[in-house]
């Protein structure tokens, strides 16, 4: 009888001593879980806008084939990067589609302009937009262009007093007081015959725990440059250099930026047909969630700095499915 006893004391023992582990690993893993989880994204067409104080958007609108690049900070102040094609240069006229876009915030002043290079595309509209809207400051890559457009541009800042700064790298742009954003490549690291697309002003900016990675026109030259500080590339959502086209979006450069959605900034049937097909490849195989604003329209993220949302105000293709991702 006592050697049976003793064999329930060991058994009732051993399964004391099981649950005891279980209930320290299920606490460890519930403690891991609330300080480590991912952010979620919610992925919706609505055409509506969903941002409110202390949430930052981004918007990649449709303007063409072009960039221009809304970004409205927590404390609603109103940031553009770059401004469209605009005026003759465009059929749309991206400078009025973008004061549309952001007469719909309420406010006549756009806090700051960044223009990432002088280059008609991503220039073009801010002689329109300079006429609806106070300009706070334009921060500019200096890049030296014979440019007429561009000229005018600098004459037009002059003329209305508006401050403007020429940025370098390592440049902290302050957008509102709880988000900035680091510039982290500018023209003045490269030989002055090398072309306008790879002076663009590269920017890193991170809300909580988002963050996007704004990249101009650069080519393969300058993402080997910024291959060199590959700590300051991962990412969340990438603007596609260049317009997807082949001179970018190298295979080194997306291994290290990894990004989970990135944007192509396009126009329908361009005469340069971007993006190209060996770089739509390429995203593919690597499994990023790619977006086009000739296919998708405006291309919006909201974020409180944890929860991701992505809006699409007009897409063409039923590939809307899909309602979650984890980062």
């Amino acid at each position: 009888m006592a050697v049976i006893s003793q064999a329930v004391q060991r058994k009732e023992k051993t399964k004391k001593t099981f649950y005891i582990f279980f209930l320290i690993i299920a606490s460890v893993s519930l403690v891991y879980y609330s300080f480590f989880k991912t952010s979620t994204i919610e992925v919706s067409s609505s055409p509506f806008l969903s941002w409110e104080p202390g949430k930052l958007l981004v918007a990649f609108l449709d303007v063409g084939q072009a960039d221009a690049t809304v970004i409205v900070t927590p404390e609603k102040k109103i940031i553009l990067i770059d401004t469209g094609q605009g005026g003759s240069y465009s059929q749309n006229n991206s400078g009025l589609r973008i004061n549309d876009y952001l007469s719909l915030f309420n406010k006549k002043k756009i806090d700051k302009i960044i223009l990432t290079h002088p280059h008609s595309d991503h220039i073009g509209g801010f002689k329109t937009i300079s006429e609806k809207f106070e300009i706070g400051k334009v921060y500019d890559s200096g890049f030296k262009s014979s440019s007429t457009q561009y000229a005018n541009i600098l004459k037009i800042i002059r003329d209305k007093n508006i401050d403007y700064s020429v940025v370098s790298r390592g440049d902290i742009i302050q957008l509102d007081n709880s988000l900035n954003a680091e510039v982290i490549f500018t023209q003045n690291e490269i030989p002055d015959n090398i072309n306008a697309n790879n002076a663009s002003v590269v920017l890193r900016m991170k809300f909580g725990g988002v963050s996007f990675l704004l990249t101009g026109d650069i080519e393969e030259e300058v993402e080997k440059i910024l291959l060199a500080g590959p700590e300051k590339l991962k990412t969340d959502i990438l603007k596609v250099p260049h317009h997807g086209g082949k001179t970018s979006s190298t295979q080194e450069f997306l291994s290290a930026v990894m990004p989970k959605f990135a944007v192509v900034m396009c126009g329908r049937n361009n005469k340069h047909n971007h993006p190209h097909q060996k770089v739509l490849d390429r995203y593919k195989m690597m499994k990023i969630k790619l977006l086009r604003t000739d296919i998708n329209g405006n291309v919006e993220f909201i974020t409180d700095g944890n929860k991701l949302s992505l809006k699409m105000q007009s897409p063409e293709n039923p590939e809307q499915q899909y309602k979650f991702f984890k980062f």
